[in-house]
């Protein structure tokens, strides 16, 4: 393409997509971000970002041939600008960009690790038909363990991690399905892990994830378990650019990609995290860890729209924050109590957690923050971990879906009573997942209602229905079947 047809060709990406951010028109028109993102940005930051796009000098963002690479790659070293690296002695980004862009993500080279991952000891085994990290080699009790729990499944105790080559050897037991790097907090890696990025019947992959890949350089990669995502590995001696925060996780389509249900979503780990390695090793790509470039990465969130908050806006089961419940010491505590005061039953469900109740989606580990990491039920996840709980058990995160939902919103969901867990719950719905929860042996009680029921504390919308209507309710609601943990 020349330089004009590149800048013709961006200004209706930005028509067609106004909301478009600079690297993701950028990647989808295939235009080397080096030399156009800036250009996109300055457009999108006037009034009329496509006739100023359309307006622009193509010089601005000379489009590269075959012979003159390398002498643009020199003028780029001349050109300090935010998103170019000036340290003669690491590879630009406008000498590395086409290294990702010409990968050809459809060909793997299957059990196939990188020699510095195997020469450590940090390797778990992963449990058949989950992505459950387990030793089988390990002991099943441990003074750091609960004594319930089989410490053979803990892969924050690094008594359970193997090398390379015993890990190897494990995976004949029929127990596993595979292997996991465990990534520590003081190891010097990040993990990139984009979800659902591949259309796994074609191998194609996400420009705007290959664009993301290009500032970061070139690195061993692999192919998830599904064949939807694409794992790579960096060193990465210089941490987030977030505060201190070890984990950035951002969308980067609205639609799903090729044959994918769910759209694209990017997260990167630098701190502790369990990495569902596969060995399906892209070929085309080296074996080696390389170092990332930091340098852009700023740039590169701030572009994809990260938002550095870990707590959105939270819609709770209860209305727990009216004064009414603020002060309220319950009598009834238990689910073989009658409360003849509703908020007893507002108090029960606030202090629900997942342990309370048969939920079928399961808990994955505990990030470097203090929020444990979930499997969803209710979507697929190709991390296995995707739904974040805040420290104090109470509240889900899904930060790939941008919702927050409680303990006994999710159980409804799973129980069939609402679509999604972040649906509102109220009415009759409310009524029946608190029944639904107690029957299930949450530690609710039954409300009774006394001879003037103190309705007024509740919402309209919460309130409960008569008897009869609670029995004609629970008589024909379409329930779906529970699927306990095994």
């Amino acid at each position: 393409m020349t330089p004009e047809d590149v800048r013709d060709r961006l200004a209706e990406e930005l028509r067609v997509r106004p909301d478009t951010s600079p690297i993701e028109a950028v990647a989808r028109v295939g235009a080397d971000p080096a030399r156009w993102v800036d250009v996109v940005e300055d457009a999108l930051n006037t009034a009329d970002p496509v006739a100023t796009l359309r307006g622009a000098d193509p010089d601005d963002g000379r489009e590269e041939s075959d012979d003159d690479t390398d002498d643009d790659a020199e003028d780029a070293l001349d050109r300090p600008t935010p998103r170019v690296n000036t340290d003669p002695t690491r590879p630009t980004p406008a000498a590395r960009w086409s290294e990702w862009r010409d990968v050809d993500f459809s060909t793997v080279r299957p059990d196939t690790y990188p020699p510095e991952h195997l020469g450590r000891t940090c390797w778990m085994g992963r449990l058949d038909g989950e992505k459950m990290p387990f030793s089988p080699w390990a002991d099943r009790d441990h003074p750091d363990a609960d004594d319930d729990d089989d410490a053979r499944f803990k892969w924050g105790l690094e008594s359970n991690y193997a090398d390379g080559d015993t890990v190897a050897i494990a995976e004949d037991d029929p127990r596993l399905a595979g292997r996991v790097l465990i990534q520590r907090e003081s190891d010097p890696y990040a993990f990139v892990d984009g979800d659902d990025v591949r259309d796994p019947d074609t191998g194609e992959v996400h420009p705007t994830f290959i664009a993301l890949l290009e500032h970061l350089g070139r690195t061993y990669a692999d192919v998830s378990t599904s064949g939807a995502g694409v794992h790579a590995y960096y060193r990465a001696e210089d941490a987030l650019p977030l505060d201190g925060r070890t984990q950035a996780t951002f969308d980067i389509d609205t639609e799903p990609w090729g044959s994918n249900d769910t759209p694209p979503t990017v997260e990167i780990y630098t701190g502790k995290h369990v990495c569902v390695t596969t060995g399906d090793h892209v070929a085309g790509t080296p074996l080696d860890v390389a170092d990332w470039n930091a340098d852009p990465l700023a740039d590169v969130l701030d572009a994809a729209g990260f938002d550095d908050n870990p707590e959105p806006a939270v819609s709770h089961d209860t209305d727990r924050d009216r004064p009414e419940l603020e002060d309220h010491d319950p009598d009834a505590v238990d689910a073989d109590d009658t409360a003849d005061d509703v908020r007893d039953v507002l108090k029960a469900v606030d202090r629900l957690r997942p342990s309370d109740l048969p939920l079928s989606t399961r808990r994955a580990g505990e990030d470097s923050t203090g929020w444990s990491t979930w499997d969803p039920s209710y979507r697929a996840s190709e991390s296995g971990e995707s739904l974040h709980l805040t420290p104090d058990g109470d509240v889900f995160h899904d930060h790939k879906i941008g919702e927050a939902f409680g303990v006994l919103a999710l159980f409804a969901a799973e129980e069939g009573i609402i679509r999604d867990p972040w649906d509102r719950l109220e009415g009759a719905d409310w009524w029946t997942a608190v029944d639904a929860a107690r029957d299930a042996g949450a530690p609710i009680p039954e409300f009774v209602a006394r001879a003037a029921e103190p309705t007024a504390v509740l919402p309209p919308a919460v309130r409960r229905p008569t008897t009869s209507a609670r029995r004609r309710e629970r008589a024909h609601f379409p329930r779906a079947p529970r699927h306990a943990p095994p």
